[in-house]
């Protein structure tokens, strides 16, 4: 008798498991990538005008309305004098803490500005949501609204 091999079988299914299994780790891999790319691409536009607007509340919440009027627009400080938004600070409620919920930068004519919405908690117990509009000049983020916290 005569030792023959068993006859091979096909292995197709293996060959379509490895392709399928390499093109999900090439695919899930780029997307991973892609969205890390992305992530520190709009943290590094949308950091620097948070921070800003957390060192303004925070300025605010403290009790040092000067600070953060130093922190705003230069067109804003040229309309309203630091005693002026020192002395409508003093009349609203303060800020106890805050909160950004959102935040949307922007580039236009080459014009970086932002939105950063924020909930404010306040020492009267409200909790407004404020948007709190922001501009970038000079390589600095500027608070650009006259009176943010309604």
């Amino acid at each position: 008798m005569t030792d023959t091999p068993p006859p091979r079988r096909p292995r197709t299914l293996r060959r379509v498991l490895l392709i399928v299994a390499v093109v999900l780790v090439v695919c899930c891999g780029g997307a991973a990538a892609a969205g890390f790319g992305i992530y520190k691409w709009y943290n590094g536009a949308a950091g620097p005008a948070q921070d800003v607007t957390n060192e303004y509340l925070g300025d605010l919440e403290t009790g040092q309305p000067a600070a953060a009027y130093a922190l705003t627009c230069p067109d804003f400080r040229s309309n309203i004098s630091e005693a002026s938004f020192v002395a409508t600070q003093k009349q609203r409620p303060q800020p106890r803490s805050h909160k950004i919920v959102g935040t949307s930068v922007e580039t236009v004519n080459g014009q970086r500005n932002a939105l950063i919405t924020v909930t404010v908690a306040r020492a009267d117990g409200s909790n407004p949501r404020v948007v709190i509009p922001l501009l970038e000049s000079s390589g600095h983020w500027y608070v650009c609204a006259g009176n943010p916290l309604p």
